[in-house]
């Protein structure tokens, strides 16, 4: 397992939060960096439905704890911050291309706001 967590903080898919010196141990805490972590289409049409439900599954409690950290600052949600909103789209599949693009190109030029 150590060997895999090193694999991917090296890789850039982790990054260490704190390092703790525990009765003579090092204890890291790590934190998924998720705008790091893709997978690429062909890797995406590979995964089978239950492996593709984990994924789906760990994306939304990393979305989750993402949130938590927020909540736990002083940026009220109501206030500029996050809010959950649900919108129903009807797409074809160009349509839905072209959102997915859209969306790509928004993320990369904001990925690394710090405000």
């Amino acid at each position: 397992m150590y060997r895999h967590v090193s694999e991917m903080e090296q890789a850039g898919a982790l990054e260490i939060v704190s390092v703790d010196k525990v009765r003579g141990a090092i204890e890291r805490t790590y934190r998924l960096r998720l705008l790091e972590v893709q997978l690429a289409k062909s890797e995406s049409a590979a995964l089978m439905p239950e492996d593709l439900r984990r994924t789906m599954a760990t994306v939304a409690t990393v979305m989750a704890s993402e949130f938590d950290q927020v909540f736990e600052t002083a940026r009220s949600p109501w206030k500029g911050g996050p809010s959950p909103v649900q919108v129903p789209l009807w797409l074809d599949d160009d349509e839905l291309s072209k959102l997915a693009a859209a969306m790509q190109a928004l993320i990369a030029r904001t990925q690394n706001n710090k405000t």
